[in-house]
């Protein structure tokens, strides 16, 4: 399914027509628009969550966040500082927030027509994990309407 509330989950699942309990719920689901009952109903009923839009349509509210740019910096110092022979240190904001999506368990569907893009947002599978404090800062950066697709 895609964009069901709960209210329009129970309606699928608790009607005896029915009685489907679908196995994803496509949702707009970003650092700025967790919707934390959504997730919460999804995960009680063990539907996943895939999350369209999971960088806010490249939003600048979210790209630009100081809290999200704070964790792009430590960990491009850290590999600065670890002397990786991996001449890719470049870490973008995109990834750190796919990274919070995944660690969050949420299937994530990036969009882009860009192949550089499209690589770079891949190499998020193969940063560190975010802390438990990483992500309770970007968990904390929730807006209600502002950063939604379409939204301003």
């Amino acid at each position: 399914v895609s964009n069901f509330l709960p209210t329009h989950l129970d309606t699928i699942i608790l009607d005896p027509r029915t009685s489907i309990v679908p196995a994803v719920n496509q949702i707009e689901l970003h650092p700025l628009f967790l919707q934390k009952e959504t997730v919460d109903y999804c995960r009680k009923k063990s539907i996943i969550i895939q999350s369209y839009s999971p960088l806010a349509q490249g939003n600048s509210i979210l790209l630009e966040c100081p809290s999200i740019l704070s964790i792009v910096n430590t960990y491009r110092r850290e590999r600065i500082d670890s002397n990786s022979s991996n001449n890719d240190n470049e870490i973008t904001a995109a990834q750190i927030c796919l990274l919070w999506a995944i660690q969050h368990g949420f299937a994530v569907i990036p969009r882009s027509s860009q192949p550089q893009r499209i690589i770079q947002n891949a190499k998020a599978l193969y940063l560190r994990p975010l802390t438990s404090d990483e992500m309770e800062i970007i968990d904390n950066i929730t807006q209600t309407n502002e950063g939604r697709d379409g939204q301003s």
